[in-house]
């Protein structure tokens, strides 16, 4: 009798969690190929049509999917089409960089409906920064003239390794130790009441392209973000890969050299190479002032730190194809915004080193976008997506 209740039991769970994942499934679907309609959702999920009809009647009585419309099929039929209500919630998205705090108010297809910005220089501690970062939250809100109740979630990714579950930050690295021992998953939670997600900004970037940008392109990509640091976030087989001890992807802290002439990475492929060439020098560290040094006056010194830091970066990219063998390799951060020299010197660098005939795309995100920062929202949905059971059902 034991075993007939175990099974019983069990048979209960394996039930639960079948239902979760086949409206994961649809979702999935509704979300990547939308407007579409119920046959076409059976066809290509594998599930029976009562199955999806069901998951779809339940999705539409707690307005999360609408329909917008028909076409015709072959037979003279019509097909009623599908799609995930664009207003069936809200997201505020969180890009927390070693220069600044942007904060973005996201529907369900990451439409930017309002943002916000401050410089916010994080490489020295600060009393209160959690403050700061709640005062421009609430100023987004106010501004969309929208309930902290209508928010289904906060996302924010930030440059530095996060254990995902409790979102505690792992290490700090260099210039960021205004953030040093804060818990913003706790903070920002017990203030709103909202769920909350924290992740790597590299990891958070990673997402972003693939429900947003050139990573739905791919099962298998890397994204490398590139600013004051350097970081990798790896999808593969279309999951984000954090490792066991949520540190992979920290490519900017692999050796160079050995011993007295030990160096990481990042202190050579990331703009933090420009910066202490600067600070030594006493000058303007600001990162758009080396753009704009590098892009509108083309000074020939500035130039050619450019051009290091891509040779450096072009290293660390062929080191990530030579043990991932990924399908692309997505730049974002702003090695983005000198693509033009990041593209030659990282190529010539792979032409020059890389085994074997076939390689990588090299590929550069989107430059009218901050990636981490969609991508924050991405990392809300995502999570919605993968359980909706307990997230759109319950909410």
């Amino acid at each position: 009798m034991k075993n007939a209740d175990n099974y019983r039991k069990n048979s209960g769970l394996n039930f639960i969690e079948v239902k979760k994942n086949n409206r994961t499934t649809v979702l999935e679907i509704l979300h990547s190929l939308a407007p579409i309609s119920r046959a076409d959702i059976a066809n290509l999920s594998g599930l029976t049509r009562t199955t999806v009809t069901n998951i779809i009647n339940e999705l539409i009585n707690v307005d999360f999917i609408e329909e917008v419309g028909s076409k015709s099929t072959k037979s003279g039929r019509k097909k009623t089409l599908l799609k995930i209500r664009k207003d069936a919630f809200k997201i505020i998205g969180i890009n927390i960089s070693r220069s600044s705090i942007k904060v973005g108010l996201y529907d369900t297809e990451a439409n930017l409906l309002y943002s916000s910005s401050k410089e916010f220089s994080s490489d020295i501690p600060k009393k209160n920064p959690v403050k700061d970062l709640t005062n421009i939250i609430d100023s987004v809100i106010e501004s969309a003239e929208i309930s902290i109740e209508e928010i289904n979630g906060i996302g924010v990714g930030i440059p530095a390794p996060i254990d995902f579950s409790s979102g505690e930050i792992i290490a700090t690295p260099a210039y960021f130790e205004a953030w040093k021992n804060v818990n913003l998953k706790e903070s920002l939670e017990k203030k709103y009441g909202i769920k909350t997600w924290i992740d790597n900004d590299a990891n958070v970037g990673a997402l972003g392209e693939k429900w947003f940008g050139q990573g739905k392109n791919y099962k298998d990509y890397v994204f490398v973000v590139s600013d004051i640091g350097f970081g990798s976030g790896i999808v593969l087989n279309g999951k984000l890969h954090r490792g066991d001890f949520s540190m992979a992807g920290e490519v900017g802290h692999t050796i160079l050299g050995y011993k007295t002439k030990k160096d990481y990475m990042e202190n050579k492929s990331g703009f933090k190479y420009i910066i202490n060439i600067l600070k030594e020098r006493n000058e303007n560290c600001n990162i758009e002032y080396i753009l704009n040094k590098i892009n509108v006056e083309k000074d020939k010194e500035f130039v050619e730190y450019a051009k290091e830091i891509s040779r450096h970066a072009g290293m660390a990219i062929m080191n990530l194809i030579s043990i991932l063998d990924p399908q692309a390799v997505i730049i974002g951060g702003n090695l983005k915004n000198i693509s033009e020299i990041a593209y030659k010197e990282i190529n010539n660098i792979l032409d020059e080193n890389l085994f074997g005939p076939k390689r990588s795309r090299i590929l550069f995100s989107n430059k009218k976008e901050d990636m981490v920062l969609k991508g924050s929202a991405a990392l809300v949905l995502e999570r919605v997506i993968s359980d909706p059971y307990s997230f759109i059902l319950m909410h």
